[in-house]
């Protein structure tokens, strides 16, 4: 684990994602709004702070697309915790592609730390053409079971899963 002093710069990047890098919530979860602004707390002492729009708009099959996450630790997480990021054709579909990872062992995770998490999707070659969506969340190793998303104060869950964009496979 690498620790910086780049609190400033850190927060004005992760500020900015209120207004430039809005997530979606996924079509089966409760609630009225379809849409809203990071960050959004989970479960277990984790929560959304936003991400990069930085993947390009069209790819093919075989190519490697980088999507990069920002996590906050929020106080004692499970020591299983592992960030998945999905490539769908469809919300309901199993993933096309996917990366289900953490760089850094979560035992070594403090309050407050900032787990900057860039997935590496290799896109399969057999992918067939068309719009994807990407979708990010969290859950333990152990027993698969994804980590709660939640809106507002009071929190009000809103599913497992955030979409945060899309892409088209040509």
């Amino acid at each position: 684990v690498l620790r910086l002093d780049t609190a400033e710069s850190l927060a004005a990047r992760i500020g900015a994602f209120t207004t430039t890098a809005p997530v979606g919530f996924a079509p089966e979860a409760p609630g009225d709004s379809p849409v809203a602004a990071p960050p959004l707390r989970l479960g277990e002492n984790v929560t959304f702070l936003g991400y990069d729009r930085s993947w390009s708009e069209m790819h093919r099959p075989g190519d490697v697309v980088p999507i990069v996450t920002y996590w906050r630790i929020d106080g004692v997480i499970p020591p299983d915790l592992i960030f998945f990021t999905h490539v769908l054709a469809d919300p309901g579909a199993a993933p096309a592609a996917q990366s289900d990872t953490i760089g850094v062992l979560p035992a070594t995770l403090r309050p407050r730390d900032v787990v900057v998490h860039t997935a590496f999707i290799q896109l399969p070659w057999t992918i067939g053409k068309g719009r994807y969506l990407v979708s990010t969340g969290a859950y333990r190793a152990d027993d698969q079971r994804r980590l709660e998303v939640f809106e507002g104060d009071p929190p009000i869950p809103r599913g497992t899963r955030l979409f945060i964009g899309d892409f088209q496979i040509e």
